[in-house]
């Protein structure tokens, strides 16, 4: 039977909300301007302009690039079919089939979590650990190459360490999901309130309101 994989949905959440983000990120850049000119001399300020022009570029060029990297994720997907493994993306589409399979195996890269590796005459085909449900991916590959009768392809302990690490990977991913949220909320409250506070009560110079600002979101 043929199953189908594709990246973990967190890549999916991060395409959706991309671009309120940037427009919040690009809102937020002219905001010192803003409070420059409502709260502080009522007259704008060259250089904070000018600041806040590059940083918002910046903001736009980056929010492309990941638009663009964002979409080649989300649109690849993984098929594991009687006789092949399959890779489609956007782009390009990879195909390994079983019968000329030369190897199958876990690479460790230290510091890093590494990645899995069908090996073919053309090439290779990686399983990165952002796959949900790596380990049952890998599982299934095993069952083609057995069927195959080419077991001798990987080694046993090798794969299973591969499985072991990515079910562990993908638990920390769905903790990380569950936190990202109230964290982010509550890392932009901090941010807001010490500006504010440090502005209304204190009368800080501005430098010192965007330096109580982050020390908010630290």
């Amino acid at each position: 039977m043929e199953r189908t994989f594709r990246h973990h949905s967190y890549l999916f959440a991060m395409a959706k909300k991309l671009p309120r983000v940037s427009f919040g990120i690009i809102f937020l850049c002219w905001l010192p301007p803003l409070v420059w000119y409502l709260a502080v001399y009522r007259e704008f300020s060259l250089p904070i302009i000018r600041l806040s022009i590059v940083s918002s570029l910046t903001v736009t060029f980056i929010a492309l690039l990941a638009a663009m990297v964002l979409h080649e994720l989300c649109n690849t997907v993984y098929t594991v079919s009687e006789s092949s493994f399959i890779k489609k993306s956007p782009y390009k589409i990879k195909i390994a089939h079983f019968d000329r399979v030369i190897r199958f195996r876990f690479v460790r890269i230290p510091f890093f979590n590494g990645y899995g590796a069908i090996v073919v005459p053309g090439g290779v085909i990686r399983l990165p650990f952002i796959i949900d449900h790596l380990a049952e991916c890998v599982e299934a590959i095993k069952q083609r190459l057995d069927m195959q009768e080419r077991a001798g392809l990987y080694d046993e302990k090798n794969l299973l360490a591969f499985q072991k690490k990515a079910l562990v990977h993908e638990k920390s991913v769905r903790r990380i999901q569950k936190a990202a949220g109230p964290l982010f909320q509550t890392a932009i409250s901090w941010m807001a309130g010490g500006a504010f506070i440090a502005q209304a009560f204190w009368d800080l110079p501005l430098r010192w309101i965007v330096c109580w600002g982050i020390m908010g979101i630290v």
